[in-house]
């Protein structure tokens, strides 16, 4: 079936299609997993990071992973960096175990609260 339709008309479609797909992204936040802390131990006072980071956010309930393009639930609390601006600290934020995995930069939501992984 051939569908027929005039230029505004998919010009309309087009700038709907685009702004979703821009929304989604506008307020995302760039990271990357920060190599070689699965030894650091947490706080004393909690559990895990995991724990830690529901416990500074005072979540009583696991969140989703924080990466945009996953819905697995979150098993950990990551070690991250923003990417793309001078904040060099480091975060501790909730994902899963496959993007706690991830060696490339991705996008969290936005709305994802960075807590600071504490000073020794």
């Amino acid at each position: 079936m051939i569908v027929h339709m005039k230029m505004s008309q998919m010009t309309i479609i087009v700038k709907e299609w685009v702004a979703k797909y821009l929304k989604k992204y506008e307020s995302c936040i760039s990271i990357e997993n920060i190599p070689n802390t699965g030894g650091d131990h947490h706080p004393s006072d909690y559990e895990s990071w995991l724990d830690f980071w529901c416990k500074k956010t005072q979540k009583k309930v696991i969140p989703p992973c924080s990466n945009i393009e996953c819905s697995n639930k979150a098993k950990y609390g990551g070690h991250v960096k923003k990417v793309g601006d001078n904040d060099k600290s480091s975060y501790i934020i909730p994902i899963c175990q496959s993007c706690n995995q991830l060696g490339d930069i991705y996008l969290v939501y936005g709305n994802v609260k960075f807590i600071p992984v504490p000073k020794d």
